[in-house]
C-alpha cells in the first residue's frame, strides 16, 4: 500500500508480506516443483537462497563478491544456459 500525506503526494509504503519472494518460493516447492530463481539484489538473496538454482543476474560486483556461493549472469543467453542447465 502507498503511504501519502495530506497533500496527496506519496510518501513511502507499507508492504503485505514480508520476504514474499522466498515465501513463494517455499510455496512452489511444496507442490513439488523445483525452483529457478533470477535476481539482482539484496532483496533476492532469501529467493535466491531458497530456490533449487538461484542466479544473480545483472548484479552489482559489490554483491557478487558477498554472496559467491550464488552463480551468476551477465547476459540473456547465458541466463537462459543456465535455465536449460537446469531444465536438463
Amino acid at each position: 500500500s502507498l503511504v501519502t500525506d495530506g497533500n496527496g503526494s506519496i510518501t513511502g509504503y507499507t508492504l503485505r508480506q514480508t520476504d514474499g519472494k522466498r515465501k513463494a518460493v517455499e510455496a512452489f516447492k511444496t507442490t513439488q516443483c523445483r525452483v529457478f530463481a533470477a535476481g539482482d539484489s539484496y532483496n533476492d538473496i532469501s529467493m535466491l537462497k531458497t530456490a533449487d538454482k538461484g542466479v544473480f543476474f545483472h548484479a552489482p560486483d559489490s554483491i557478487k563478491k558477498e554472496f559467491p556461493q550464488l552463480d551468476t549472469a551477465a547476459s540473456y543467453g547465458e541466463l537462459l544456459g543456465k535455465i536449460k542447465d537446469f531444465i536438463g
